[in-house]
């Protein structure tokens, strides 16, 4: 008998990879809300919040370059949180994430009720501002992660498609929210966008059926 007959055969999936169904659920409800706040936003402040074109220019600025410092400094970030936390997980750090992104979202609806703004004025811009700037690192974060546990042990045709159903989900969610917040912009843009931080924290919840770890790619 020949040594090549004992060899296990090669997985396309090693079995503790996180489920792709769950990873698909999360990321659909995440990106409907990063598809509002990172893409949408513009059509919140120029109906919502009176913003002029170069106001929206300079957000769209601050937004991508905020975006990049978080995706290009995931990993160092994780890394100085698990060395602040000993022990905590990439599922942890996920979980974190989300649930800032969910607080985040409440900071348009409690300032418009702190400022009270006379009928016809639009609402302070400084919420505005403050949750850009924070969400869009943040996000540059948590979808390298996302990305690894849909990548993390499949290999082949599996992870081909795997990563292909990935980008459907999240880009049909970012059309589907702006198909959603459309009759919503202009009279209730502070309740849309506290509407999505519900769905992050519904998503944070979701995680807990993540493995604590991406599997090995």
């Amino acid at each position: 008998m020949s040594a090549t007959s004992h060899t296990p055969p090669i997985l396309t999936t090693n079995p503790a990879a996180t489920g792709l169904p769950i990873l698909f659920l999360v990321t659909f409800i995440n990106s409907l809300g990063t598809g509002v706040v990172t893409n949408g936003i513009f059509f919140l402040t120029k109906n919502a919040y009176g913003f002029k074109q170069s106001q929206n220019f300079m957000l769209a600025v601050a937004l991508g370059i905020t975006y990049i410092i978080g995706a290009l400094g995931a990993g160092r970030a994780v890394s100085i949180l698990r060395r602040l936390i000993p022990g905590v997980s990439s599922r942890g750090v996920l979980m974190g994430i989300m649930l800032l992104l969910a607080a985040l979202c409440l900071i348009p609806f409690a300032a418009l009720r702190a400022a009270q703004p006379t009928e016809g004025a639009f609402p302070p811009a400084w919420p505005i501002w403050a949750l850009v700037v924070v969400y869009s690192p943040l996000t540059g974060i948590m979808w390298p992660m996302m990305e690894s546990y849909v990548s993390g042990g499949r290999r082949g045709e599996t992870l081909r498609t795997g990563m292909g159903l990935w980008n459907v989900v999240w880009s049909s969610a970012v059309v589907l929210s702006y198909w959603g917040m459309s009759p919503l912009v202009e009279r209730w843009a502070p309740e849309t966008i506290l509407a999505l931080g519900a769905l992050h924290l519904a998503a944070a919840g979701l995680v807990l059926k993540f493995a604590k770890e991406p599997a090995p790619h």
